[in-house]
């Protein structure tokens, strides 16, 4: 603990397959439902006969993601025409942090921005490098194909090398660029909401949301804002994205959508690829008081840990000294905790490395593992299970686990699966870690 002033969450809301919003999101995670299903749109990707890139393992993923169906960008956007100059991870970014924004406000008709000022507001999110579509760049890569030189192999060596470095660019929409660039969430988010606090975006893939977070606590410990949007986006549905992860041998090859991620069971093949983004309101405890507004949840601890690592091998010691620290730090013990909501990808390796450090350091305490039902998105799911703890200890109540039927001896943990589980203890984890060796957590406190 430290001797600054508390700090409460006061808006949170999900982006993402299970629902859109917190009320039907939750209402879905308790209800056990699935947000996986089959995906047309990636398809090509299901040919048997791809040829495998050297060095790879790849085999080709069923076409199944967490796609999030009813989303429309429409019903957030204005004015409608920036649309045109937003990826579809800036648009879920740019959503989630409207609606946690919405719900911060509490019964006032005013902004947040106009309740405390523009400039007490900041916002801090986490993504990944955003790939473009295929389709913004095709006509631009095919004409680069179609360049012939004088004949010879040296004179087309140079006429590629003349397109790809000049003349590619004027092939491209104009405004291409825009709509790629991982901090054009929190840009247009401000934009929209006239918050001119301090604004980041940290490009760290699977640890940025809550990596995001706690930069954004140290940003209104020191004053510099009453209240951050945080959170993160993440699409790992986008064309080459889906390839990527087919390439190194991450996805699930389950015929079955609504089974293909099985995190910590005896059966679990590989993640399940999907779209998503959470974002929460941070504010120090003064000012919610002084709005009347009712937080949600208050921050206890946080942790940032990590290690080195080989072709993204990880060993699990970064995972065990985050929570060691992050429990330190709340100066908890372990049967205070009311649950960790574990990163859980489904992949053999990584959940088994996640179980053994949550036995280790924290024995005994449910774990809730949500990417069966919503997918792997990387910092977008992991702000979406940042959500989802703060949500489960408001609620005294446990989401269960989808596909968890088969308990495995590498994952020595209790994971809460089949109904939801009650649970009125003061205290929930949320934990996340990378390949590249980072682990993030933090521990909220029910109010």
């Amino acid at each position: 603990m430290n001797n600054y002033e508390s700090i409460v969450v006061t808006g949170a809301a999900p982006v993402c397959s299970l629902g859109i919003g917190s009320e039907v999101f939750w209402a879905n995670l308790l209800e056990g439902r699935s947000g996986i299903h089959t995906y047309e749109k990636v398809g090509f990707a299901a040919d048997q006969n791809a040829q495998k890139p050297e060095g790879t393992s790849y085999s080709a993923p069923a076409p199944v993601a967490g796609y999030i169906a009813d989303f429309s960008a429409k019903e957030f956007v204005q004015p409608r025409k920036n649309i045109k100059i937003m990826s579809r991870d800036v648009q879920l970014g740019l959503a989630a942090g409207a609606l946690a924004l919405k719900q911060a406000q509490g019964d006032s008709d005013k902004k947040l921005s106009e309740q405390l000022g523009p400039e007490r507001v900041g916002i801090d999110l986490g993504t990944a490098f955003i790939m473009s579509s295929i389709s913004d760049i095709a006509d631009a890569c095919l004409k680069g194909m179609a360049v012939e030189g004088n004949g010879d192999v040296e004179s087309k060596a140079a006429s590629l090398k003349k397109y790809w470095g000049t003349s590619f660019m004027d092939n491209l929409f104009p405004l291409w660029m825009l709509k790629y660039l991982p901090n054009m969430s929190a840009c247009h988010l401000g934009i929209a909401n006239d918050l001119q606090g301090p604004s980041n975006t940290l490009v760290l893939g699977d640890t940025g949301a809550l990596a995001a977070a706690i930069e954004a606590i140290h940003v209104i410990q020191r004053d510099a804002a009453d209240a951050m949007v945080v959170g993160g986006v993440g699409n790992y549905i986008d064309d080459f994205n889906w390839m990527r992860y087919a390439w190194i041998g991450r996805t699930s090859n389950a015929a079955d959508p609504e089974g293909a991620c099985r995190p910590f069971d005896a059966a679990r093949d590989g993640l399940a690829a999907a779209e998503a983004a959470g974002c929460l309101i941070l504010e120090s405890e003064s000012s919610a008081k002084k709005r009347g507004v009712e937080p949600l949840a208050k921050v206890r601890a946080w942790a940032n840990c990590t290690e080195g690592t080989h072709k993204y091998k990880i060993s699990g010691k970064a995972i065990k000294n985050c929570l060691k620290l992050v429990m330190q730090n709340a100066g908890i013990k372990p049967e205070e905790v009311s649950h960790v909501n574990a990163n859980g990808w489904g992949t053999i390796n990584e959940d088994a490395l996640e179980a053994q450090a949550i036995a280790e350091i924290l024995p005994n305490v449910p774990v809730v593992a949500l990417k069966g039902g919503i997918g792997y998105a990387g910092s977008g799911s992991a702000a979406v299970e940042m959500v989802a703890t703060v949500l489960a200890l408001k609620n005294g109540v446990l989401p269960p686990a989808r596909n968890y039927s088969q308990p495995d001896p590498a994952c020595p943990i209790p994971v809460v699966h089949g109904v939801p589980m009650a649970s009125d203890k003061p205290f929930a984890l949320t934990l996340t870690f990378d390949r590249n060796g980072g682990a993030s957590a933090i521990v909220f406190e029910k109010v």
